[in-house]
């Protein structure tokens, strides 16, 4: 346990630097900005939707490249172009920031989950993802509260988004640093991987999380940018009550991580699946149907943790079935689709929203839940884990 604790204490810290700036950005500093620049909705959605472009563009090559040179480098590259975003946004050019970002987590996202799973036995990666989730989450959940209170005590909007976008370029780039203390093993880079091909039953199982994250893709395009903007526009929340909103959302969230995670290992990871997202549609009409603040606030959250509660488990249910020598490679190709249906709510997302406004988000809510029933459906557990296989042979 002491063992698994330490391969896990610096890829938590990064992480928890990661998410920390990452919350500011988007939960926080982009509405604001999209507000006090008066760009609409639209726009704003076409902005996400380039960030989901140079995801795509990055997280297949990304992901391949890991297996071949390593994990690490692609970490830190990751993370070093994604500093550039916020200082592109505080200079005033808002897609060319997106598209920063994008490239950034692309090339980061895969490879980062690739060095959990290549750390980690198969028979605890569910907890290994719900930790390197949840803890992050739950210290990071103050960085909405916190860029939402730098912006309201500056003497202008403008002024407060310049300083909170400075402090989060700052934590992006201690990311980097404290990434470049990472270890890897023999088994995370071997030039001999890009020979290796998938297995039928493993391209299967990459079909089918593809059409799950499809639809998962789009259901957050289409919702997550507008959380923000519906509270600013239905009750007219200041920038220190969003940021309180959003840092109640990466508490809970945080707290759902870590039991999913613990659970995973315990239970069917399907199962956990399905329920998460049946659970989440009442939360979800709860968001547009509550009058008061509080009460559409509780069904924010409750919704929110509900639905990510999701994650570990089906990050640590792909890893169990894939090659550890193409982990990489795999989590690449299922990113790059996720990428390309977010890209495409965010596209549309503006326009859907100023039509049908907050009740895209139980729209999105049933989509999830149907996606569950077909993943049950489906997808099967595991009959033998993918630590039987041999490792790489030593150089």
């Amino acid at each position: 346990m002491n063992q698994f604790r330490r391969r896990l204490t610096l890829p938590i810290g990064c992480s928890i630097l990661s998410r920390l700036s990452f919350s500011m950005l988007i939960m926080v500093l982009l509405p604001l900005y999209t507000k006090e620049h008066g760009i609409s909705d639209q726009f704003y959605g076409y902005a996400f939707a380039i960030q989901s472009a140079s995801f795509v563009v990055s997280s297949i090559s990304g992901g391949h490249l890991s297996d071949i040179l390593g994990r690490k480098p692609l970490i830190i590259i990751g993370w070093l172009i994604a500093v550039i975003s916020p200082i592109l946004l505080q200079s005033g050019f808002l897609f060319l920031s997106m598209a920063f970002l994008g490239l950034g987590s692309g090339l980061n996202w895969s490879a980062f989950d690739a060095y959990i799973a290549d750390s980690t036995e198969s028979s605890k990666l569910s907890t290994s993802y719900g930790l390197i989730r949840g803890i992050p989450q739950l210290i990071a959940a103050i960085g909405p509260f916190l860029a939402g209170y730098i912006v309201a005590r500056a003497a202008t909007c403008s002024q407060g988004l310049t300083l909170a976008l400075w402090i989060t370029a700052g934590i992006m780039g201690l990311t980097v640093l404290l990434a470049l203390f990472l270890r890897e093993t023999k088994r995370m880079a071997d030039k001999k991987n890009k020979k290796i091909q998938f297995t039928t039953e493993e391209k299967s199982i990459i079909i089918d999380y593809s059409i799950v994250a499809s639809v998962v893709g789009l259901g957050a395009g289409l919702t997550i940018p507008y959380y923000a903007i519906y509270y600013l526009e239905r009750f007219g929340v200041d920038p220190t009550q969003l940021g309180t909103i959003q840092t109640l959302c990466c508490l809970f969230m945080a707290i759902a991580f870590l039991f999913a995670g613990y659970l995973g290992d315990k239970v069917d990871k399907l199962k956990i699946w399905r329920l998460c997202y049946l659970v989440a549609i009442p939360a979800a009409f709860g968001i547009i149907t509550a009058n008061a603040l509080a009460l559409s606030t509780s069904f924010y959250v409750g919704r929110m943790a509900i639905a990510n509660m999701a994650w570990p488990c089906w990050t640590a249910y792909l890893m169990t079935k894939i090659n550890p020598r193409i982990r990489g490679k795999a989590l690449g190709i299922t990113w790059a689709v996720d990428g390309v249906s977010r890209m495409i709510g965010r596209a549309v997302g503006g326009h859907v929203f100023g039509l049908i406004g907050g009740w895209i988000f139980p729209t999105a809510a049933i989509m999830y839940w149907l996606v569950a029933v077909y993943a049950v459906w489906h997808l099967k557990q595991p009959k033998s884990s993918c630590d039987m296989l041999p490792p790489p042979a030593s150089k």
